[in-house]
């Protein structure tokens, strides 16, 4: 089913918005309207947040204010991380003391396993204090494990078509310089690097990137803007 789930994402941060509630509701059962909040780091992207509904991602969006908390350091040590009472535990005083403003006892926090390509948590969050007790927490292995294979997978697909979109990017900038310094070279009758240069100095005084001057260069030739082969 969570396969299934990421065939039909258009992205990660879909997918993570779809996996929350399930997740949650494989881990919680009849409870699953507990707040739930997941959480994704990726190396050079922005981290992605996703919540199973709206006091879920209030209290998130509280947590992101926070330098420290149950969340960055299970990100930290990739350990589960748990909350019994806000009141008394004293271990992150600021994030727990606006936890507790949101009514939030009880915090739950399970790290991803997803090796070096990323990493990620889910947190649940209770009113009850002591609400997520040993025998929850070790039932959670087994759909944890499961959710991580995914995302995982998730993750990789993510860093493939980046850079199959990079790729297409730059085969479309060459394409597009090369055929405009072919039309200067027959427009002015000059060399390659006299055509090369045509463009630069035109790039330059008008402050457009060299891309944009030869689609120009190609468009008010052929009528029509640039095409490369791999376009549908």
């Amino acid at each position: 089913m969570l396969i299934d789930l990421l065939l039909r994402s258009e992205s990660t941060e879909s997918f993570l918005r779809a996996l929350t509630p399930l997740l949650t509701t494989r881990l919680l059962g009849e409870r699953a309207e507990i707040p739930a909040a997941v959480t994704l780091l990726r190396a050079r992207c922005p981290a992605l947040h996703a919540a199973s509904g709206p006091a879920a991602r209030a209290l998130d969006e509280t947590g992101e204010r926070f330098p420290e908390g149950p969340a960055t350091t299970a990100l930290r040590q990739q350990t589960m991380v748990r909350v019994g009472d806000a009141r008394i535990d004293h271990r992150w005083p600021d994030y727990l003391a606006a936890a507790a403003d949101h009514g939030i006892l009880s915090v739950l926090v399970l790290p991803f396993e997803l090796g070096d390509d990323a990493q990620g948590v889910l947190t649940l969050f209770s009113t009850r204090a002591h609400d997520f007790g040993p025998e929850m927490i070790e039932s959670t292995g087994q759909p944890v494990r499961q959710a991580s294979k995914v995302l995982r997978l998730a993750v990789r697909l993510a860093r493939y078509r980046a850079l199959e979109q990079d790729l297409r990017t730059a085969l479309s900038t060459r394409t597009t310089i090369d055929l405009a310094v072919g039309i200067l070279m027959a427009q002015n009758r000059c060399g390659q690097d006299e055509a090369v240069a045509l463009l630069r100095r035109a790039s330059q005084h008008r402050n457009v990137l060299l891309r944009e001057v030869a689609s120009e260069v190609v468009e008010s030739f052929s009528r029509r803007p640039p095409r490369v082969h791999f376009d549908s």
